[in-house]
């Protein structure tokens, strides 16, 4: 087994600007409220960073979304021979994707994961819960 990471941000949109720079727009922390369930997503991205080391150069990668166990989403990257590991040995690869018109039928947790050859690598999860104003009637935040 390897030394890999996955990172990972889910939010609403991800800007590539003119900069080089990558904006995420309306980041989620551990969990999402929303206000009725079924509910569908208009779009939920997730931007995420694959670490690995010398030794997965030149294989492919799926970086995915399960809900509830079941695939929501999912890309495939090749991570490049040419890349250059830093000084640690670490190669990064970074992207995104989008999960466009979600449904979501009952609160459930979203995973990010990734598949590289017969090593799966967990990353970080997101949380649908119902928002307590419309489970109590009344509001916190």
């Amino acid at each position: 087994m390897s030394n890999a990471k996955l990172f990972g941000i889910f939010c609403d949109d991800i800007r590539q600007e003119i900069s080089g720079k990558v904006s995420l727009i309306g980041c989620y922390s551990s969990v999402m409220y929303t206000f009725e369930m079924p509910t569908k997503l208009p779009k939920l991205c997730v931007h995420f960073e694959l670490q690995v080391d010398n030794s997965h150069k030149g294989k492919s990668a799926e970086i995915a979304v399960s809900h509830d166990g079941l695939v929501a989403g999912s890309v495939t990257i090749a991570i490049d021979p040419n890349l250059e590991a830093d000084e640690s040995g670490t190669i990064s690869v970074n992207g995104g994707f989008e999960l466009p018109f979600m449904e979501v039928s009952e609160p459930g947790k979203l995973s990010l994961y990734a598949n590289i050859g017969d090593e799966t690598l967990s990353g970080p999860t997101l949380g649908v819960q119902l928002h307590k104003e419309h489970q109590t009637g009344t509001a916190t935040f």
